[in-house]
């Protein structure tokens, strides 16, 4: 496979995700700005994706009484609860959440977390484009000065 596509696939990946696409395109010969440009355009494809995909999922689950009740108890309450915080910093927070490169942060967990917390798939998709643009910078700032470090 060339090196392009496997930037693609890494974007799209859960695990990697943008993060794991920039480090390998700086092993490629492919042009840093084509590596980070690819990265970001399908990894910023993901997460809308990945939350309209769970809309779809929680409403077919939402037809069984139990997962109705839990639903019902567990997450609207603490969508009720968390609402005048995430109104205060949700977009922030959320473009944070995506944006600084940790395990298990980035658009599939923030896609799944913002559709729990409530966030309309307006506000969502804003936070993610802006946090996947903060992730290509961070990744690629730490890429570029790390190279000879190894």
């Amino acid at each position: 496979m060339n090196d392009i596509l496997w930037i693609i696939l890494l974007s799209i990946a859960p695990v990697s995700e943008l993060r794991g696409a920039i480090i390998y395109g700086f092993t490629t010969d492919v042009p840093v700005a084509l590596v980070v440009a690819l990265a970001m355009f399908f990894n910023a494809l993901v997460g809308p994706l990945v939350y309209l995909f769970i809309r779809y999922i929680v409403g077919l689950f939402l037809h069984f009484e139990k997962v109705k009740t839990f639903w019902n108890h567990v997450v609207l309450r603490s969508q009720h609860k968390l609402e005048p915080t995430i109104q205060k910093y949700g977009t922030l927070g959320m473009v944070l959440f995506i944006g600084i490169p940790l395990p298990g942060t980035g658009v599939y967990t923030a896609a799944i977390g913002a559709y729990a917390l409530g966030f309309s798939f307006r506000r969502f998709f804003v936070s993610s484009i802006l946090g996947v643009i903060l992730a290509a910078v961070i990744v690629t700032l730490l890429s570029f000065f790390g190279q000879g470090l190894l």
